[in-house]
């Protein structure tokens, strides 16, 4: 994994984000069968937050395994529930384990670069209430994908065929780790409707401002009781 901080443009936050990247074997051995899975067992159900498309589905289970490779570098202790289809929908994407019987719930969401500004950091009142309720997040880690040459000119709906196709001809794909708030933080965000003109949401959404650092994240695992990270 390179953890190299990235320099920031002026549209930024102050945060100094982390980057994270998938091999071309971790994406097409794991990214794909967990994506298409999670598009086969949604394909009939009405609950779903946001559009049931492929690329939905693959930009949210990459961010997930960047994050867990993340987290496995930086030694830390977790449940990958993100992996376990049969706890979908009720579980976190990662319970982080801390001594005393402690627990930190961490939703990943995950946006393509070129729609990160207007579009990206954004939570669905309905999604909050299941986030909150349902699912016991604690943190949201909000990661950014970029996407490579053959997926920048690709919409939702491209299917599955295509997308495999493409990463074939692909090495590494890079992610940022754009940033992270709290999940009580969300319903004091403005309700802005995103999206394109033929399908806008109504969403919650983070100003950049309002992201906290991956480096405060990672302050905070350190000094949580007995320390979450392993022999620090």
């Amino acid at each position: 994994m390179d953890k190299r901080t990235l320099s920031e443009p002026s549209s930024q936050p102050v945060a100094k984000p982390v980057q994270v990247y998938l091999t071309q074997a971790e994406i097409m051995e794991q990214g794909l069968p967990l994506a298409q899975g999670r598009f086969e067992r949604w394909r009939d159900r009405q609950e779903f937050h946001y559009p049931n498309f492929p690329m939905t589905h693959l930009r949210g289970a990459l961010g997930e395994l960047a994050v867990e490779k993340w987290l496995t570098e930086s030694r830390v202790d977790f449940i990958p529930y993100f992996r376990q289809p049969e706890v979908e929908g009720h579980k976190p994407d990662f319970i982080l384990h801390l001594p005393q019987s402690l627990f930190v719930g961490v939703e990943v969401k995950t946006w393509a670069e070129r729609y990160w500004l207007d579009m990206g950091r954004c939570i669905t009142p309905k999604q909050l209430f299941t986030l909150s309720e349902t699912k016991s997040v604690d943190i949201i880690l909000w990661v950014i994908m970029h996407e490579p040459e053959p997926f920048q000119s690709y919409t939702s709906q491209t299917p599955w065929s295509a997308i495999r196709t493409a990463f074939r001809t692909v090495g590494r794909v890079y992610f940022t780790l754009a940033g992270w708030n709290w999940l009580v933080e969300v319903d004091k965000w403005k309700l802005r409707e995103t999206g394109p003109e033929s399908g806008k949401i109504l969403n919650y959404q983070a100003d950049l401002k309002d992201l906290h650092s991956i480096e405060i994240l990672e302050r905070l695992l350190r000094r949580w009781p007995g320390s979450l990270i392993r022999g620090s």
